[in-house]
């Protein structure tokens, strides 16, 4: 007998800016509790999302845009621990890094 599993497609969000952040959860709630919120430093990788301000500097995190929803944070940043600690307690429910041999 085959295996019967639920499966979970979780939508990602990668916002430039808190105006595309609040438009990207407005849609994603109308089907989904749970996103996939994309982080990046613009130093790990080239591109900078929200709430990076400049290469590596990151703005006040807050969750507050995401009420009622599991966000599971994927940080592609050089320098994780900070950022990953903010989202932590602003209440992601999982903080995700990537890690590379130098």
């Amino acid at each position: 007998m085959a295996d019967i599993r639920t499966v979970e497609i979780i939508p990602t969000c990668v916002p430039t800016n808190p105006r595309e952040l609040a438009m990207s959860v407005q849609k994603i709630r109308a089907f989904s509790h749970t996103i996939h919120l994309d982080i990046d430093d613009g130093i790990f990788t080239p591109a900078m999302t929200w709430p990076y301000t400049a290469a590596g500097n990151f703005s006040d995190v807050t969750l507050q845009p995401f009420a009622g929803m599991d966000v599971h944070v994927h940080l592609m940043v050089k320098e994780p621990r900070d950022i990953g600690i903010a989202f932590s307690r602003a209440g992601a429910a999982s903080d995700l890094y990537k890690i590379l041999p130098h």
